[in-house]
């Protein structure tokens, strides 16, 4: 009784090892498949495109649904980006860091988050009123 109760476990578990090799030979087949789509997305980072490929590898989500989820991620980052490029330019700090700010912002693949965090630090940092330092790092602060 109990032998045949362990064929049978044994022959279950054979089977979903057998399925999830299935599984990842597929995945495998369509990672060419996202990797170009991923790398056509210019604005998001390269930490998130790896968190997308993870992501897909593991078998967290499907192709589709990651192609949709960068995609929507894109678009975001490109209103970030077109923000903060529009909100550094206005700012009361040196031209030189203006412009080394802007730069880095017109790079493909960008962090906006770190680039964030650093002028949010910058603006701490400069001697001007609190009221325009609260102002301004809630600006920054509400962009996601």
């Amino acid at each position: 009784m109990q032998r045949t109760v362990s064929r049978k476990q044994k022959l279950k578990e054979k089977k979903q090892r057998e399925q999830k090799k299935l599984e990842e030979k597929k995945r495998q087949e369509k990672k060419p498949v996202l990797e170009k789509h991923l790398f056509g997305l210019t604005h998001l980072s390269k930490r998130e495109i790896n968190a997308y490929m993870k992501s897909f590898m593991t078998g967290k989500t499907d192709l589709t649904k990651t192609i949709t989820l960068s995609s929507a991620k894109d678009k975001q980052n490109e209103k970030s980006k077109n923000f903060l490029l529009t909100f550094v330019s206005k700012l009361p700090i040196k031209n030189d860091m203006k412009q080394s700010y802007l730069k880095s912002l017109k790079v493909p693949r960008a962090d906006i988050a770190v680039i964030r965090t650093k002028l949010r630090n910058y603006v701490i940092k400069q001697p001007m009123p609190t009221k325009e330092k609260k102002r301004i790092v809630d600006q920054l602060l509400g962009l996601k």
